[in-house]
């Protein structure tokens, strides 16, 4: 674990206090984590995000095997997860903003 020897302080509103506090938690980061990443600029993956790609990447193998058997329900199944993907990316994207 990488050791910081120098501490910041700086004062906030009760609503930017919440705001960052929130924020941190969806990327699974402690607030000072979450600030740290957000001043030196890297770019923020939130823990939600990755583990619903990771969920699709396995749903999207399980599709490979159910295609072999039923080749009629593939196309829903393969509509639905393209539409995941997309309010995935979207999701994403917003964040970014």
């Amino acid at each position: 674990m990488q050791k910081y020897p120098y501490q910041l302080r700086t004062k906030v509103s009760e609503n930017d206090l919440q705001t960052i506090t929130l924020n941190a938690e969806k990327a699974g980061l402690s607030i000072c984590a979450y600030l740290r990443e957000i001043a030196t600029r890297k770019q923020i993956k939130s823990t939600i995000e990755i583990s619903a790609v990771n969920v699709l990447n396995k749903i999207g193998a399980m599709v490979k095997l159910m295609m072999r058997d039923d080749r009629d329900l593939a196309p829903e199944i393969l509509e639905t997860l393209i539409s995941l993907r997309e309010a995935i990316e979207s999701n994403h994207e917003n964040q970014k903003n």
